[in-house]
C-alpha cells in the first residue's frame, strides 16, 4: 500500500507538471491598429521598416514621386511623428499630383523603392526606380530632406533595393543592371541635410567577382542585406535563374 501511494503521487505531480509545462500552440496574432493614408488616400506603401529600439514605423510609398520622403510613424499610437507632419503633408500632396500626372505609367506603382534601417537604427536608406539612392537621419522626426543623395544606377535598371550597412556609413545597393554596389555617402555638413553624392568603394556581380568588368549577359538583382556584424554582404537574383546560374551570392571583405 505504501508502495501504491507513492506511486500515485508520483503520478499526481508528473501530471500536474506536463499540465504547467507551457505548449508549442502557435500564438494567437492580434491587429494593434491600422496605418491610414500615409502618403494620400488610396496610395499604396511600397516598403516599410521597424525599428526594435523605438516604437517607430518607416514606410516609402509607392506612387510618389522619385525623392519623396518616407514617412515615419509612432507605432503606439499610430500618428506621424510630430517633426514628420509637414513631410507627410508634402508626402501626400506630392503622391496625388504624381498619380494624377502619371496615372498611365508602370513607374507610378515602383517609382520609390527599398526601406532599410541600419543596425543601430540611426540611418534609413531608400532608392528609387530612376537610379537614385537617399540616406535619411532615423534618429530624427523630421525626414523631409536627405542627408545624402548619389546616382548608384543607370536608369535603364534603377535600384531594386538597398541596406545601409550595420552603422550606416556605408549603403549598399542592387539593380536590374547586373551589380550590386557599395557606397560611402557624403553628408553634408552642418547637419543641414541635402548631401550630394557618394564614393563607390566597390561593385560586384553574381557571376563572382568585384570590379563590374567582364563581358557576357549579367543577372539582375533584386534584394541585397548586411549581415549584423558588417563583414558580408548578400544579393539575390531577380527572375527565373539561368542553369546553373547561382541564385544567390555573399561576398566577404573590407570596405
Amino acid at each position: 500500500r505504501e508502495r501504491e501511494r507513492s506511486r500515485d503521487a508520483s503520478d499526481d505531480g508528473s501530471r500536474r507538471t506536463s499540465r504547467s509545462r507551457p505548449t508549442s500552440r502557435p500564438r494567437r496574432w492580434c491587429r494593434a491598429g491600422t496605418i491610414r493614408d500615409a502618403f494620400g488616400a488610396g496610395a499604396a506603401v511600397s516598403r516599410l521598416a521597424v525599428a526594435t529600439r523605438r516604437p517607430l514605423v518607416f514606410l516609402t510609398g509607392a506612387g510618389c514621386p522619385p525623392g519623396c520622403p518616407p514617412a515615419a510613424w509612432d507605432a503606439e499610437t499610430l500618428r506621424p511623428l510630430a517633426g514628420a507632419s509637414a513631410a507627410s503633408a508634402a508626402n501626400a500632396a506630392a503622391s496625388a499630383n504624381h498619380h494624377h500626372r502619371f496615372s498611365s505609367s508602370r513607374t507610378t506603382a515602383s517609382s520609390m523603392r527599398g526601406c532599410r534601417l541600419s543596425g543601430d537604427e540611426t540611418a534609413l536608406a531608400t532608392c528609387d526606380a530612376f537610379g537614385r539612392a537617399y540616406l535619411w537621419d532615423a534618429r530624427r522626426g523630421d525626414l523631409r530632406r536627405p542627408v545624402a543623395v548619389w546616382r548608384a544606377h543607370a536608369d535603364g535598371g534603377g535600384v531594386a533595393d538597398c541596406a545601409p550597412s550595420p552603422e550606416g556609413d556605408v549603403v549598399a545597393t542592387c539593380s536590374e543592371d547586373g551589380t550590386a554596389r557599395l557606397f560611402e555617402p557624403i553628408r553634408a555638413g552642418g547637419g543641414s541635410g541635402g548631401g550630394e553624392g557618394a564614393r563607390e568603394l566597390a561593385r560586384l556581380t553574381l557571376g563572382g567577382g568585384g570590379g563590374g568588368g567582364g563581358g557576357g549577359a549579367r543577372d539582375g538583382m533584386a534584394a541585397c542585406a548586411f549581415s549584423t556584424c558588417g563583414e558580408a554582404f548578400a544579393a539575390t537574383r531577380s527572375g527565373d535563374a539561368r542553369p546553373g546560374a547561382p541564385a544567390a551570392v555573399a561576398w566577404e571583405g573590407d570596405y
